[in-house]
């Protein structure tokens, strides 16, 4: 028998798994993403090799969330979120 949590975690029906690329060195970056609302909670998940330079912040608005670095993080770092 299989567990899903969606059944019984109401907030888990909703989640969104995607991937996006860090565009350019900087401590800003913006995801553009329809599945995204303004109360929106985004989680991050990275790769073992691939490991961000900072601690992220984000803030959320109809359609993208900006992610902000406490340090400049390198073009091309690949990052998972979930949209909650």
């Amino acid at each position: 028998m299989s567990f899903n949590l969606q059944h019984h975690i109401p907030a888990s029906r909703y989640k969104v798994i995607a991937t996006d690329d860090w565009d350019t060195t900087g401590t800003t970056h913006t995801v553009t993403d329809d599945d995204v609302k303004s109360n929106s909670f985004i989680c991050f998940g990275f790769s073992e090799t691939e490991l961000p330079a900072g601690r992220w912040g984000h803030t959320c608005s109809s359609g993208s969330f900006t992610i902000t670095s406490t340090d400049s993080e390198a073009a091309g770092l690949t990052f998972s979120y979930i949209i909650l």
